[in-house]
């Protein structure tokens, strides 16, 4: 009985073995030898099983730390740096790479590969961290390895259809090449990469002195989806890549890095994927935006991206924070949609013109750098709330829109314009919203409290011509209505004014404090849009051209005499008219204290005449208008603007930059400086003020004298005193050509010398 039992418990052993045997054999021969890694036969390289039915693997790593968190953890200093000794390799801790720190020179992966028991392979994918944080080593070989460098290049075959996650993280692939039968780039897989450019190193040791040199431009010919954060940090010195077919670019995907690149339609920027393969590279990324093009050029600051024409979609984010400094963006016109923050913080001057975009989402140039006066045509229908929200460089902002166009709340907010331009505007929604208007920053509702509140009080709005504009009490300041006319119009000195349109007040109010010119020892400028009566006291000074001369100075690149020009600012009669838009140099004659309210307004409604399109393209401001009186065709103009104006013109040279009236820091004098060419908004000439600039190149090459009224005396373009010299009763001394020699009679050598307009002979 007990042999009986045990034999049947023997058959039911025997059984189990069987059917657990059966089973295993039934699994799929992938499940079988999915884990599967092997080191291809007489290489270096590590393989693991993709596919054991069709004999395909992916490279993998060798050291198996690199599949670590903490490999991912690793820092680099900078990118030219390995982790070793003082960042060079001596000593440098391979733990955590791929290879432990081994590979260098060009790694060549084969399209098969043999493994230990002769069974070829096809090479199909680079695996997860394959590569990671591998960034070569110095070769000591002054024969092969004369230019110290340390590079290390990839080539791949073509039969690479997928690059996985992290396979090159943080990893040096300074040349690699793309299968065209690329599919996809995982997230992460060339995270802190350096692609495009090597290094080369005057002490290699702890590679020190670094020079950066261009690899080439790097090209992904293939239909490839680009996954979240594939290239983030990349080559952020700056590198060239091509992708004229790529079918989906993830987000992030180029986050900081560095790269120069067209995007081309096929990337379908704004679309969501459907493709298994593309969201399953988003397993990790829960909550994510997923849609083509997501901030995908975020943080970019060294390289150029264009957008190709076809894409009709700049998508959330993507140029967020990007650019350091960009002069101008080109949006194609086949662009109709501007999402959310596409261009949010960026550093954008300019962009062009926005003529088939429809829609502006929500903060899409929040905190930008905008530059100049913008504008909203016809063809918008949406304005996103805070959409141009604190754009401290805009000047102007013109809203047309359609007849539908619907605008969020504080669209303008922070921006200190010159002027919102709504005469034009289409929206039924606003105009409807144009009631008891404050500039208060908590009143108002809809489109009013959308477009006025908030605003400064300089900032000139001009309205439509719609009924039923009202306005909150004391609130009716700068605001022009549809026929021009305006209640008080308040110029604040040292703010900009440009003037779209034509303005008729009934009040004008500029103020500037002129306290500390009473004495009439200095003089100051004025420039208004307005005309004024010279009040008593106060005398007034025109720019005038008296003589041209030739001097017996030789230019040295003409070989010609130079062409002195003679100036004087000659006075107008007192209690004269001052013309609007023209400079004047003014000098308080009763030692009284004046104020700009003794300025009187000659014309009943003050007419502000509009300031026309006259810009400078290269800083977008308004040219100023040039006067001067004398002879015709001077070289040099008296001038001035209501904008601020540059110092120079941008060049090397100053011999365009204009002078200012200032102060000697030793004598208190007046002073006509001529600006250094510095650029930057606190570096501007402030406006309501009169310069002395050269009309063009070729006119600033003649020699310019300046002379006082009273006594014709000279002086040079870096000293003038105005009339300060004849009160003060200094005696300034010159040669009989004109030259300046200083107040010291007895110091001076034999000869005939002007003084006082008089000549002098000294005999000893």
């Amino acid at each position: 009985m007990m042999k009986e039992n045990y034999n049947n418990k023997a058959k039911h052993r025997s059984a189990w073995f069987a059917l657990v045997l059966l089973m295993i054999t039934a699994l799929p021969i992938t499940a079988q030898n999915a884990a599967k890694r092997f080191q291809g036969k007489g290489g270096i390289l590590w393989y693991e099983v993709v596919d054991a039915t069709k004999h395909t693997v992916k490279v993998t790593y060798e050291n198996t730390n690199a599949a670590k968190p903490e490999a991912r953890q690793l820092e680099f200093e900078k990118d030219n740096f390995n982790n070793g000794t003082k960042g060079g390799d001596e000593g440098a801790d391979n733990t955590y790479k791929g290879y432990s720190g081994t590979l260098n020179g060009t790694i060549t992966i084969p399209e098969t590969v043999e493994d230990a028991d002769g069974t070829n392979w096809t090479v199909v994918a680079i695996g997860t961290c394959a590569f990671i944080n591998e960034r070569g080593f110095y070769v000591d070989d002054n024969v092969k390895n004369k230019k110290k460098l340390i590079r290390l290049d990839f080539e791949l075959p073509s039969t690479i259809e997928h690059i996985e996650e992290a396979a090159f993280y943080q990893a040096y692939a300074c040349t690699i090449n793309f299968p065209e039968g690329l599919k996809t780039i995982g997230r992460q897989a060339f995270y802190r990469s350096i692609m495009g450019y090597y290094y080369t190193y005057r002490t290699p040791k702890f590679r020190r002195g670094v020079s950066k040199k261009s690899a080439g431009k790097i090209s992904i010919s293939g239909q490839t989806a680009i996954g979240p954060q594939a290239f983030e940090e990349c080559s952020r010195e700056g590198a060239t890549l091509s992708c004229p077919n790529i079918r989906y670019l993830g987000y992030q995907a180029f986050k900081g890095s560095g790269f120069s690149m067209e995007v081309p339609a096929s990337a379908k920027l704004g679309e969501q994927p459907t493709d298994p393969e593309i969201t399953a590279m988003y397993a990790d990324l829960p909550g994510v935006d997923k849609e083509s093009g997501a901030e995908a050029f975020a943080q970019c600051k060294k390289g150029v991206v264009t957008l190709k024409e076809g894409i009709t979609t700049i998508p959330t984010g993507m140029f967020e924070n990007a650019f350091k400094e960009l002069d101008k963006f080109d949006i194609p016109l086949s662009v109709t949609t501007i999402e959310e923050r596409a261009f949010a913080n960026a550093g954008i001057k300019s962009f062009s013109e926005l003529s088939k975009v429809t829609k502006i989402g929500a903060k899409a140039f929040e905190n930008g750098a905008l530059f100049g006066d913008f504008v909203i045509r016809d063809n918008v229908e949406e304005i996103g709330e805070g959409a141009f929200k604190g754009n401290t460089n805009l000047t102007g902002f013109t809203l047309i829109g359609s007849a539908n166009c619907t605008v969020g709340a504080g669209i303008l907010e922070g921006c200190p314009l010159e002027y919102l331009d709504l005469k034009n505007v289409n929206s039924t929604y606003v105009k409807s919203h144009l009631m008891n208007l404050s500039r208060e920053a908590n009143s108002g509702t809809g489109s009013a409290k959308t477009l006025v509140a908030g605003l400064p009080v300089n900032v000139i709005v001009y309205l439509p011509d719609v009924p039923n504009i009202s306005f909150a009490d004391d609130q009716d300041v700068n605001f022009v209505k549809f026929d021009g006319t305006c209640t008080k119009l308040l110029l604040e000195d040292g703010v900009e004014y440009e003037f779209p349109h034509e303005i008729k007040a009934s009040e004008v109010v500029y103020d500037r404090d002129i306290s500390s010119f009473a004495s009439g020892k200095n003089c100051f400028t004025i420039f208004l849009p307005y005309a004024v009566k010279l009040p008593n006291g106060i005398r007034a000074y025109n720019l005038d051209l008296q003589t041209k001369r030739t001097t017996d100075k030789i230019n040295e690149y003409t070989g010609k005499y130079i062409v002195e020009e003679v100036y004087m600012f000659k006075s107008i009669p007192d209690g004269s008219k001052l013309e609007a838009n023209r400079p004047y140099l003014l000098r308080i004659t009763d030692g009284q204290s004046h104020t700009f309210q003794e300025f009187k307004v000659i014309d009943n409604p003050v007419v502000i005449a509009a300031s026309g399109n006259d810009k400078d393209k290269k800083f977008n401001r308004l040219k100023p208008k040039f006067f001067t009186e004398g002879k015709n065709d001077p070289s040099y103009v008296f001038t001035g603007s209501t904008e601020k104006l540059q110092r120079g013109d941008g060049q090397n040279s100053p011999i365009n930059n204009p002078w200012v009236l200032g102060r000697d820091k030793v004598t208190g004098k007046d002073l006509w400086k001529r600006m250094p060419g510095k650029t930057g908004a606190d570096k501007l000439i402030p406006p309501f003020r009169g310069i002395i600039m050269p009309k063009s190149s070729i006119a600033a090459a003649k020699q310019f004298v300046l002379l006082t009224e009273e006594d014709n005396q000279t002086n040079g373009i870096n000293d003038v005193t105005g009339n300060t010299d004849v009160q003060q009763g200094a005696q300034r001394i010159y040669t009989i050509d004109g030259r300046y020699v200083g107040t010291d009679f007895d110091s001076l050598p034999s000869g005939i010398y002007i003084m006082k307009g008089k000549k002098t002979l000294k005999t000893k």
